[in-house]
C-alpha cells in the first residue's frame, strides 16, 4: 500500500540521530506494522523512529527532494 517513501537521519534537541520516514500511501496503514514487517528485513538501526504520512514528497525546481520541506 505504500507507493513511495524517503528515509532521513534527523537529530533531536538533545543531538541524538534517529531516522524519519516519509511515506506516501492511498490506504490507512498501521505505523507498527510496517515496524514489524521492516524489522524481518533490516537490523534494528536502520528501522525507522517515526513514520509521517504526507499526501506528495516535496521537491525542488531540479526535481531532488526538498528535504527541508519535510516536516519533523
Amino acid at each position: 500500500g505504500i507507493r513511495n517513501a524517503v528515509v532521513v537521519n534527523r537529530t533531536d534537541r538533545e543531538g541524538r540521530s534517529y531516522l524519519c520516514a516519509y511515506i506516501i500511501s492511498d490506504i490507512d496503514i498501521i505505523m507498527s506494522e510496517i515496524m514489524v514487517f521492516l524489522a524481518q528485513y533490516l537490523p534494528a538501526l536502520m528501522i525507522p523512529s517515526y513514520f509521517i504520512r504526507l499526501s506528495e514528497i516535496p521537491v525542488g525546481t531540479s526535481g531532488k527532494i526538498n528535504l527541508g520541506a519535510l516536516p519533523h
